[in-house]
């Protein structure tokens, strides 16, 4: 998990969803998964993409909860 997309990139890592932290299910940014350059780089997308591992959709809970 990373603060910033550069360092996201650097470390072959991810961005979490802010809406996301602190859930039981924290999940990739989806503006970090489409991220041209990050996209390619993140170990997790990488495995996603290879078959390794599923990709879900998480719905973020609503603001408040």
């Amino acid at each position: 998990m990373s603060s910033s997309p550069q360092a996201a990139i650097d470390a072959e890592g991810h961005i979490v969803c802010h809406n996301t932290i602190g859930t039981p299910a924290p999940a990739i940014c989806a503006g970090y998964a489409r991220h041209p350059v990050g996209a390619t780089r993140s170990l997790a997308l990488r495995l996603v993409r290879s078959g390794v591992v599923a990709l879900g959709l998480v719905i973020p809970p609503a603001k408040g909860r």
